[in-house]
């Protein structure tokens, strides 16, 4: 077992059923998990998967859905998304996979980044 199906697993069990997302190298084990487990929902751009997801678990009652996307620019794109969801207050789930271990420096200095970015918006919102 993969821990990409183990994680499939735990989500299934916490009650979500589907998941939205735009497909990328880094997730691709990740999705073929979910995909066993979860109704699979292809979007074309992050932010369609990010508000998908949210309103889904606004209006589908106690059925959940999480938005999936890549590493780097699929993660600033979802941006819009998060904001939305924040002013509304919006229930949501987004995963951001980034697998390969010698880009650990770059996954701290993309959070660091992407940590600065959220300090800028929560100061402006």
């Amino acid at each position: 077992m993969k821990y990409s199906d183990q994680m499939a697993e735990w989500l299934k069990d916490l009650g979500y059923d589907t998941f939205y997302f735009v497909g990328g190298g880094n997730i691709m084990h990740l999705t073929e998990s979910l995909d066993r487990h979860l109704n699979a929902i292809p979007v074309i751009h992050e932010v369609a998967a990010v508000i998908a997801a949210e309103y889904h678990n606004h209006l589908a009652g106690s059925a959940k859905a999480l938005a999936l996307v890549t590493a780097g620019p699929g993660i600033t794109n979802t941006i819009t998304g998060l904001a939305g969801a924040y002013l509304e207050s919006l229930m949501y789930l987004l995963l951001e996979v980034k697998l390969k271990r010698m880009t650990c420096l770059g996954v701290i200095r993309d959070r660091m980044a992407f940590k600065r970015l959220m300090g800028l918006l929560s100061a402006n919102l």
